[in-house]
């Protein structure tokens, strides 16, 4: 069976386990406003963890995940980066958008309050 499974999934990585001092680590650099990526970087070469986005945004949370997309979305804002610029950026890295699989004009300004709505789009 193991090797149906291994012949299965290939070269697929499981994410990271959910180990405690990890998730503090990554919670603790998104609160100091280090943008994700960064801190994959740092995870790999500080704790000799390997992880994608994906397993970035399981770790620490969406809503951690999405309470630091919306600090990023303000400071390109203020420096005059229009929402679908931002969109774009986000999409060019490949930061998982919420509940989809790319950013919009309207996701971002859902994070910057600039629009009402119910939902993502």
């Amino acid at each position: 069976v193991r090797e149906r499974i291994s012949d299965t999934l290939g070269d697929i990585k499981p994410p990271p386990k959910k180990e405690v001092h990890l998730i503090e680590f990554l919670l603790e650099k998104l609160a100091a406003g280090i943008d994700p990526l960064d801190i994959i970087d740092m995870a790999q070469q500080e704790k000799n963890v390997e992880m994608s986005l994906e397993d970035f945004v399981y770790l620490v949370g969406e809503d951690a995940y999405m309470d630091a997309m919306k600090k990023q979305a303000k400071e390109f804002h203020m420096n005059k980066i229009l929402p679908e610029q931002i969109a774009d950026l986000w999409n060019q890295v490949n930061m998982p958008a919420p509940g989809k699989q790319h950013w919009v004009k309207k996701d971002v300004e859902r994070l910057l309050g600039i629009e009402e709505s119910s939902g993502w789009d």
